[in-house]
């Protein structure tokens, strides 16, 4: 999965964090930009089937909201940040 984020992780401009205790839970993915204008939180879902995916997503962005992922950012002054879910079935992919 994390290959997905090579670009993030070959650059010294950010820092790429995975399964982290975040907020109220543990983060699929956190990537913050070393000089803090930028954290990113990434959710993950594997669909059953593909009339799933669309609530899968739905599911996920609940998942942020309720875990607040972001929090550390938010504690941590990053200026701009932008959450997503990604989720997957076989070959396809949505993400929200």
């Amino acid at each position: 999965m994390l290959g997905l984020f090579k670009l993030f992780i070959n650059s010294n401009a950010y820092n790429v964090l995975s399964n982290r205790e975040a907020g109220y839970g543990r983060s699929d993915i956190l990537i913050l930009r070393k000089d803090k204008t930028l954290g990113i939180v990434v959710e993950v879902k594997r669909a059953s089937n593909l009339k799933k995916m669309e609530a899968d997503a739905k599911k996920g962005m609940s998942q942020l909201k309720e875990k607040n992922y972001k929090l550390d950012f938010l504690e941590g002054n990053v200026k701009c940040i932008n959450e997503f879910v990604i989720v997957f079935h076989g070959r396809k992919a949505i993400v929200r």
